[in-house]
């Protein structure tokens, strides 16, 4: 199969105001966040894989089927104009996504008082442990969301899917994608393991309050439009992810 991709093709409505504000509002904290974190080259290590990888994979996904189990298309009257097929706003989200689910699974094992792997203490089964966390962390972001999204017309697959009318290559390339994006981010890491960071660990929190609370924004959602089932899976999905987090941290200021 040969893929052509035009050079430049923008196209769709303009974004509402409340859309645009609800959108630009977690991905600002999300910047901020990994600055004063990681400081500003690393975020832009950390930041830019996903946003790069996602967008690849989403122009080729919407334009010739592949990389997400289907032919969808984006609606531009609620998520903005269209680069090539794809929002511009979406690659930010990946970004965002893949950075909330790092910093989740990190700061678990900041809790635990476990190190980082690296090639000081040479534990490359930990990075590829971490890396598969990461991966299912993100995936159960869009398990609960993409049903939500499809329901309320901001996106479509074409010939829907056996997981409430998404197909299943869908959440396999989610996964390709945020694993190709961490492992990245982890395995400079490995390699090149950063300075203590001056920010307070209590910072870490962050990313995990927002999973939670972005799980039930989801249920909210769910309920709304009547995927009830949905609800079950999403909640049972994500707010562990949360809950876990919060008490790893609890259990670690006791010690």
């Amino acid at each position: 199969m040969t893929i052509v991709i035009p050079l430049i093709n923008i196209t769709g409505g303009n974004l509402p105001a409340f859309n645009l504000i609800k959108f630009c509002f977690p991905l600002c904290l999300l910047l901020w966040h990994s600055i004063w974190v990681f400081g500003f080259k690393r975020s832009l290590l950390i930041l830019l894989p996903p946003f790069i990888i996602g967008l690849i994979f989403e122009i080729i996904g919407v334009n010739y089927g592949v990389m997400f189990g289907g032919h969808y298309f984006y609606n531009p009257d609620t998520l903005g104009p269209l680069l090539f097929g794809v929002p511009i706003l979406i690659p930010f989200f990946w970004s965002f996504f893949v950075y909330t689910g790092y910093t989740i699974t990190s700061s678990s094992l900041t809790w635990l008082n476990s190190k980082k792997p690296s090639k000081i203490n040479k534990k490359i089964w930990l990075l590829a442990l971490l890396v598969l966390i990461d991966g299912l962390l993100v995936v159960a972001i869009d398990l609960f969301m993409d049903p939500i999204m499809v329901a309320g017309n901001d996106w479509t697959w074409i010939n829907g899917g056996a997981y409430f009318g998404v197909p299943i290559g869908n959440f396999i390339g989610w996964f390709i994608v945020a694993i190709l994006s961490t492992g990245i981010f982890r395995t400079c890491e490995y390699y090149f393991p950063p300075a203590e960071t001056r920010a307070p660990k209590s910072i870490l929190l962050i990313p995990a309050v927002g999973y939670g609370l972005l799980g039930l924004l989801f249920l909210t959602m769910a309920l709304n439009l009547h995927l009830n089932s949905l609800a079950i899976i999403g909640v049972l999905l994500m707010l562990p992810v949360s809950l876990i987090n919060l008490i790893l941290y609890a259990k670690s200021k006791r010690n």
